[in-house]
């Protein structure tokens, strides 16, 4: 199902890591909003589906981020529960200041189409970054048709270019698990230094990237 720059897993221990994550949090309520503070790898998408298992939705946050950003993130959403994949992931004391400032923040929940899957964060490149709320009902809809478009089979191989503050995450993540594909996940900075290599080592099928770096190919 997944692989990275240190581990590999099937679809069994993908759900069982997921199943284990959302136990762990099962003092969530099913309509709160979760942190997520990780880096790329097999431990980000078990904690995604984690948190969509314990029936909450995620906000992805990245760490070297602005501190001035992050905070506005965490303040916004109302965060009060995150994810940390190891000690080395840590949030900025600005930020961490905010959440003891936060109020509840309730979303719908109840587990339907109408339930919220995640908050993405716009840059913020024209003024203060502004939360874009997707529901499952989005997400199950966008897969579905770019399933049935591009006739997507188990052996797709797909290499994960985009940060998971970015929508295009859920092409690289959901759309390539539905179809019981593959999905290569490494860091930015290892990936951009040899990702030639990497397309053509793991036989990779599908990435998004700039045209800049497709010419790198």
């Amino acid at each position: 199902a997944v692989l990275s720059a240190t581990e590999s897993t099937c679809y069994d221990e993908l759900a069982r890591r997921a199943r284990c994550v959302a136990k762990k949090n099962s003092h969530a309520r099913v309509d709160r909003l979760m942190g997520l503070c990780m880096h790329k790898g097999v431990s980000m998408l078990a904690s995604i589906f984690g948190v969509l298992y314990a029936g909450c939705a995620y906000v992805p946050l990245v760490p070297k981020h602005p501190t001035a950003r992050l905070v506005v993130v965490v303040s916004d959403s109302g965060l009060r529960c995150f994810l940390l994949n190891n000690s080395l992931v840590t949030l900025p004391k600005a930020a961490i200041r905010s959440v003891a400032r936060n109020e509840r923040i309730t979303i719908q929940g109840g587990g339907g189409g109408r339930s919220l899957c995640y908050v993405l964060f716009t840059s913020g490149s024209t003024g203060k970054p502004k939360g874009v709320l997707l529901e499952h009902y989005n997400l199950v809809h966008f897969v579905d048709s770019m399933f049935a478009r591009h006739h997507l089979q188990p052996t797709l191989r797909t290499l994960a270019t985009a940060a998971y503050t970015f929508d295009v995450h859920a092409h690289n993540i959901f759309e390539t698990l539905y179809a019981s594909g593959q999905v290569y996940v490494f860091p930015k900075l290892e990936m951009l230094e040899c990702i030639s290599d990497m397309v053509s080592s793991h036989k990779i099928d599908a990435l998004q990237c700039t045209p800049s770096l497709v010419a790198s190919l």
